[in-house]
């Protein structure tokens, strides 16, 4: 545990300035300690932008995360939305608000979010604030991508494959779990504490060609969904592959469709250029689990017949 620390200044010499990058010579790069970053974007790309956070009470419990853990979860969530988009993460801005210091903002935090950092570039600068409620912490992610390369929910077509990274809703029964009180191994939390680092397969998606995408953060039938709508397309799934993945790693089907908290991509695209972009990566073969079409609606299949299923997945705001 970290020592008591009787003011913000002292937490930042502590904690934030040891990983601070100096100013660049040509001013394109200044980090943390002026009023604002500056951040040069590359020549012909775009800025993604996202931002996302966990909240005490909303996304966890003081007791389900070891603050390693914690850190590290922060910035997988954030940076996955980066990768949902084909972008390259260039950093991250991240705020603060705690009851107290360090309170869990000490050692043990800063060295998982280090171990997190490579995936998101560099820590640009952020706040912190105090509160008189729980932790609150968020994390804004920036990177780049060329316009033309960017993968999009709004770019998927009539005809195309629907594949899915990893075992959705594996993530989503950990956090049941461990919600439950049932009490888990570091090794049998990881799936949901340190999700996976797809940033690469999301570039390496953009560079086949694929251009729609979206992160599995909500629950794999909520996402894709919202794909579907916002491209104008219906699909039928045929979900045998899933059920089976699902029933090997110990779940139902219904928890693979609605578990959420995977933050894996749901891709659409020609089956191909997936294939190499997963290869290019050095991934298992992602599952393949249906065809879009230009009539609006979702058919659901299993074991060659009819399914239905009421997986709403992850809205804070929903009443129960």
């Amino acid at each position: 545990m970290s020592a008591a620390i009787a003011s913000e200044r002292e937490w930042i010499e502590r904690f934030i300035q040891p990983r601070t990058e100096p100013p660049s010579a040509d001013g394109t790069w200044l980090g943390p300690g002026d009023d604002a970053a500056l951040l040069a974007i590359p020549e012909g790309e775009v800025s993604v932008l996202t931002v996302d956070g966990l909240v005490e009470g909303t996304h966890f419990l003081d007791h389900w995360l070891t603050d390693a853990e914690l850190a590290a979860r922060l910035i997988a969530v954030t940076v996955s939305d980066l990768a949902a988009m084909g972008a390259t993460p260039l950093g991250v801005l991240l705020s603060f608000e705690t009851p107290s210091l360090p309170g869990r903002l000490g050692e043990d935090f800063f060295s998982g979010l280090d171990h997190a950092m490579p995936r998101a570039g560099r820590l640009i600068g952020g706040n912190i604030v105090r509160n008189q409620g729980g932790l609150a912490l968020t994390a804004t992610a920036i990177g780049s991508v060329r316009p033309e390369r960017a993968l999009r929910r709004d770019r998927a077509l009539s005809g195309q494959t629907i594949a899915v990274s990893g075992v959705p809703g594996r993530a989503g029964w950990i956090r049941e779990r461990i919600a439950s009180g049932e009490t888990l191994s570091k090794a049998d939390r990881s799936p949901w504490a340190y999700p996976p680092d797809c940033t690469l397969l999301g570039r390496a998606l953009a560079e086949q060609g694929v251009r729609a995408a979206i992160d599995t953060s909500d629950g794999l039938l909520r996402d894709l969904s919202t794909l579907l709508e916002a491209s104008g397309l219906g699909a039928d799934l045929a979900l045998d592959s899933l059920a089976l993945a699902a029933r090997k790693a110990g779940f139902s089907i219904e928890t693979a469709l609605g578990g959420g908290e995977d933050y894996g991509l749901c891709i659409v695209g020609e089956r191909e250029p997936i294939e190499r972009a997963f290869a290019a990566c050095a991934l298992p073969a992602p599952l393949w689990i249906g065809e879009t079409r230009s009539a609006p609606g979702l058919a659901m299949s299993l074991d060659g017949k009819e399914f239905h299923v009421d997986a709403p997945g992850w809205d804070p705001f929903r009443r129960e």
